[in-house]
């Protein structure tokens, strides 16, 4: 939920502070983005797994994981190029951060299920 947050603002801040064109503030821009990344996918490994019964887990865990990838990793760069060409590249920081916000409702309505057998 920690990356989620960060990301909803650091979308926001992320796409004026590379309009400068600065080698720093790509530079910035990178730091910033890898550290919200890393703060999201650490704890994935472990989440995952534990949100399935134990005898579809890591097939479940390793579909979810990259069928994710795969939407996330094609969609929002096509989306990207019509967005920045109508409004902007403040536009690619909004449907980020519209993303993220999709993202930390997800993950508040996802359960504990420590209490589960499996």
């Amino acid at each position: 939920m920690t990356s989620c947050a960060l990301a909803i603002v650091w979308a926001l801040v992320l796409f004026p502070i590379l309009d400068t064109g600065s080698k720093l503030a790509f530079g910035l821009g990178v730091v910033g983005t890898l550290l919200i990344m890393g703060i999201a996918y650490g704890p994935t490994g472990a989440l995952l797994p534990e949100l399935l019964a134990t005898r579809h887990r890591y097939t479940g865990a390793g579909l979810a994981y990259n069928l994710s990838a795969i939407l996330g990793g094609a969609i929002p760069p096509l989306a990207a190029a019509p967005l920045t060409d109508a409004f902007g590249s403040i536009a690619i920081g909004v449907m980020l951060s519209a993303l993220a916000v999709l993202s930390l409702v997800c993950t508040i309505k996802l359960s504990e299920s420590k209490d589960h057998a499996m």
